[in-house]
Parts: C-alpha cells; structure tokens; sequence
C-alpha cells in the first residue's frame, strides 16, 4: 500500500478512517514531534498510550509503525489520527491535541476568528447544510449536537433519546454478533467517555436535569453492556468514575428539591444485580454519602451501609463501607463520630494504622507497639493476608529509627528483607546500621541463605541476587547469575546494561542468546518485544553487527512471521 499526505483517507479502510478521525478530533493526540527532519513520533491516546512513528519524503508516506495490538490491516486508527494531525499542521491548518507554542496559538486565534467572521457571514440554509453532512460524517458531533439542543428535540423523553445514543455506540463498536472485543472496546469508551466530558462542560444550574437524565442512562446502561464485551483496559471503570464525578458536579448546582430527587433515585437503584455483578454497588453508597443531607437521608445512608456490612459478614473486606461512614461523618465536621468509627473496628488493619499513626505523632511509642504487635496476631489468623504482619512491622521499623534503637532496627530489616521477598530497601538499610568490619560475612550469609542448600535457588531468588550484586557491585557474581539464567529474556535484558562495560564481549553473546530463546515462542507481542530487545543489543558495545546477523537469521527461519 502506497500512501500520499494529501490523500490517505481514500486508500484506507472507510471504517478505520472515521475511527481514526474520531481520535483526531477529541484530542487524542497527547504529544507530536518531527525529528529529524520527516520523522515524526506521536503519543495517542486509547484504550491504552500507544506510541506512532511515520516517515515522509515531502508528501509520500514512505513507513508507518504503531505499537498497539491491532492486526487486522495495514493502517490502524491511531496512524489515521496521527495522517491527519501531519496533514493539518502541513497546510497550515489548526492543529488538535498537543501543546503548542506561542505561534501555533496565535494561528489558532487567527483560524477562529476567520472562522467566527465566516459564520456572521453565512445564510441559514448554507449553515444547515454544512450541518446535516457534520451529523452525517461525524458521530461524535452528532451526539454533541444532540446534547446541546435537548429542548428542540419533542419526539421522546430525554431518558429514551440518551439510551438510544448509548446503545447506538455500543452498536458500532460490536461486532455481528453484538460482542465487543477488546481491539474495538474503545470504539464504545471514548465516545462515552466525551458525552461525559460534555456534559462537565456544559453544566449549568438551568440544566441539571438534562444532565441527570444522560449520567443516570449510562449509569444503567455500562453494568449491562460491561457483560457483552471484554473490559481488560478498564475502559467501564474510567466511564463510572467520570460518571460519579459529574453526579456530584450535579449535586454542588441542584436545589434542594432535585438534590431530594437524586439521592431517592440512587437508593432505588441500589438494589439492581447489574451494579452488584461488576462490584459497582459500594460506589452508589459512597455518592449517597454525598449527597445525603437531610437527617433523614442520614439515617437511610447508614442502615444501608449497616445492612450491606451484615449481608458481606466477617469473612469479607468491609472496610471500604465503614469508610464511606468514615467520610460522611467528616465532611459534616462529626470528627470524633468518625474516630469511633474507626476505633470501634481495630480488626481492620488500615484502621488500626490510623490509631497507629496517631501514637506516633504523639511520640507514645510503646502505645504504637503495643498495637503494632496485637495487629501482627490478628493477621498470622488472615488467610487472605499477604505477608502477615509486615505492615505492623514497618512501624515498629518507624518506630526504631525514631527513637533511635539500633537493635531493634538490624533485627526488624533483617525480617522485613526476608518476609517481603527480598526487597532491597530492607538490605540497603541492613547494610547501613550493620558493623562495617562484619559486614562482607553478614552479606554472604545472606546470599547462601537465598540461593538455598542446592545452590541454585529459584527465578525470585535470581532476581533478589542480581539486585544485591548490583548494590555490592559483584559484578563478576552478577555475569554468571545471568549466564545461569539467559532463558529468561525479561531478566537478562534488566541486568546486563550494567554490567555491559565491564564485559561486553560476553554481554552481547548472553543477551543475543537469550533473544534467540525468546524469539521461539509466538504472538504479537512476542514479535514485537523481540523487535525491542534487537534494538537493546545495537545499543551495546559490539551489538549492532550481531543484532543484524539476528535479524538475518530471523528471517530465513520465520519466514511466515511477517511482523
């Protein structure tokens, strides 16, 4: 496929153009640079950040390149968007979604107010007609247009045309048999994601209303669509919070009477299973707790609250609940209320590090380890605990290092390096408060007792060693941990860079090895991780030449493997 700036739109698939268009216009583009001179690279915004790069010869496209997973052309939506952004900038043109400097904006005011003096100059039909083929053309502007008028619109309900909006862009984004998979999830996302910001920006005391109608729709409506479709991007998630967001913007501009209407709304709809199934319910009971006001909204709230604690019962987390009591009782300015809250569920380990904490800052220590140690027993009995105890532990840690008590300090690193897996702050802290004449003995100890009794120890152990080589700078101990270990490409690629001008010969033949394992297992992401750690060994010492004959090599025995 040859593209040309001037017309890329019209060899690209229809579908991927307006997808790409789409991007464009809402301002995904976050960041956008040529250099050198024809080389552009540009960050977009989707369902993840994907990164862009395209190469022109004057107006011929020469290659493109984006790293997100789509596979099913040559041109993605992002490539579309950024075509776009190049063309504009190219002609003169607005420029959307990056930062500009001081020139580009004052082309920009420049652009706006021609375009200001044409529209004063315009007839009603010609403005119509430019319009009726926006509406046609662009789905975003059709659903702003639909926002911005909803007093002109006498066919049906407010709550009836939003969910149709909803339901239409949820079409689109499906594929025939109504399922949207993961590559297409933020064809539905985004466009939800703008009638939200929409709404923000056009709130006004005289349309909350109209607002509540739309946030309330996709609020009933994402739970449900959420089941028909493959949400690992947390696409759904950011649609509800936004949504949460602008309900309380509502409620800071509503009279009193409509605040009335919203919290009676929440309530019931509190017990429908589409909120339940995607964990969604506590987030309705925390927005009640914001907009309760009344004392007898207070009451409702917090025998929801009650009767959610005692369905869940002990063997779940309801901490978040007695949060949202928590955050109630303080935003009425009820402190001590909210401290009986939480000194009434000390069983709860974040609620007991509030007590904790506040020991500390009134220098009570032995109160604070007091504490410390009865939450240690509480957790060893938590199966659901990770690491039991050592949270506790780093406040008796804290506390250690505040009095000062230098036992007490070596003893609680020593344990902590060892309970949490190895985190290295814990052996660096070790390291500082252990008798230096006595330390090189100590280190070793350490590392015996990591790599176990076969001397071998497992890929975590590999790990631990490598950051205490690296610390101690072993790096003759670190060369052969990673020689031992070369199968593993995300760990050779993270450790030889150090370690590369001290022995490059030997770097460049583990790391080439280790690439030439990675490279046997298939996907996309494979290939497109192996194309990164090619680049990794150019970058070292005696790399490129061998990176090359990789390549090389690479495509004599993948031959299929176009990517």
């Amino acid at each position: 496929m040859q593209l040309y700036l001037d017309n890329f739109d019209s060899e690209i698939d229809p579908v991927i153009v307006d997808r790409g268009l789409a991007y464009y216009y809402s301002n995904a583009i976050t960041e956008a640079v040529e250099y050198p001179e024809g080389h552009w690279t540009a960050s977009v915004e989707g369902s993840d950040d994907y990164t862009v790069t395209i190469d022109f010869l004057g107006n011929k496209v020469l290659d493109w390149d984006c790293d997100c997973p789509y596979d099913k052309g040559p041109v993605c939506k992002h490539v579309v968007a950024v075509l776009r952004y190049v063309k504009n900038l190219v002609k003169g043109d607005e420029s959307i979604g990056v930062t500009k400097s001081n020139d580009e904006k004052s082309q920009q005011l420049s652009s706006l107010e021609t375009a200001t003096n044409i529209l004063s100059r315009m007839t009603d039909n010609d403005l119509r007609d430019f319009v009726s083929q926006q509406l046609h053309f662009d789905d975003l502007f059709l659903n702003s247009f639909l926002m911005a008028f909803p007093d002109k619109d006498q066919s049906k309900l407010s709550e009836d045309r939003y969910r149709q909006i909803i339901r239409e862009i949820a079409l689109k984004a499906a594929d025939r048999y109504g399922y949207i998979d993961y590559y297409h999830a933020d064809d539905f996302v985004s466009p939800v994601l703008s009638l939200l910001d929409d709404a923000s920006k056009r709130l006004t005391k005289s349309n909350v209303d109209e607002t509540f109608a739309l946030v309330s729709v996709i609020m009933e409506e994402t739970p449900e669509l959420a089941m028909e479709m493959d949400d690992s991007g947390g696409g759904i998630m950011m649609i509800w919070e936004d949504a949460l967001e602008v309900m309380c913007q509502i409620n800071e501009l509503a009279q009193p009477a409509f605040k009335d209407v919203m919290f009676n709304y929440f309530v019931t709809q509190l017990p429908f299973e589409r909120y339940n199934n995607l964990g969604l319910d506590d987030s309705l009971l925390s927005l009640l707790g914001k907009l309760a006001y009344t004392k007898e909204q207070e009451k409702c709230l917090l025998e929801l609250i009650d009767q959610r604690i005692r369905t869940l019962g002990k063997e779940f987390n309801i901490r978040g609940l007695l949060q949202i009591k928590i955050d109630f009782f303080e935003r009425q300015g009820r402190l001590a209320e909210a401290w009986e809250v939480v000194t009434a569920n000390l069983n709860i380990t974040e609620f007991r590090m509030k007590v904790i904490d506040r020991f500390i800052f009134e220098k009570k220590f032995d109160e604070a380890r007091r504490f410390c140690r009865e939450g240690i027993i509480l957790e060893k009995g938590d199966r659901y605990a990770w690491s039991p105890g050592s949270k506790y532990k780093e406040k008796l840690l804290e506390i250690a290092q505040k009095e000062p008590n230098k036992k007490e300090i070596l003893a609680l690193a020593e344990d902590l390096f060892y309970s949490t897996q190895y985190q290295i702050k814990y052996f660096k802290l070790l390291k500082d408060n252990w008798p230096k004449e006595g330390w090189e003995k100590k280190r070793n100890l350490i590392i015996d007792r990591i790599k176990g009794s076969d001397a071998k120890g497992s890929f975590q152990s590999a790990f631990a060693l490598a950051k205490i080589f690296s610390e101690e700078e072993l790096y003759d101990r670190l060369l052969k941990l990673l020689q031992i270990n070369q199968t593993f490409m995300v760990f050779v690629d993270e450790y030889a860079k150090i370690i590369a001008g001290y022995y490059p010969a030997e770097v460049v033949e583990l790391y080439s090895q280790a690439i030439l394992n990675y490279a046997e297992a298939t996907g996309r992401p494979v290939y497109n991780e192996t194309v990164k750690y090619l680049k990794n060994l150019s970058d070292l010492a005696g790399g490129k030449d061998v990176a090359a004959r990789l390549v090389s090599h690479f495509r004599q025995v993948y031959k299929n493997r176009k990517a």
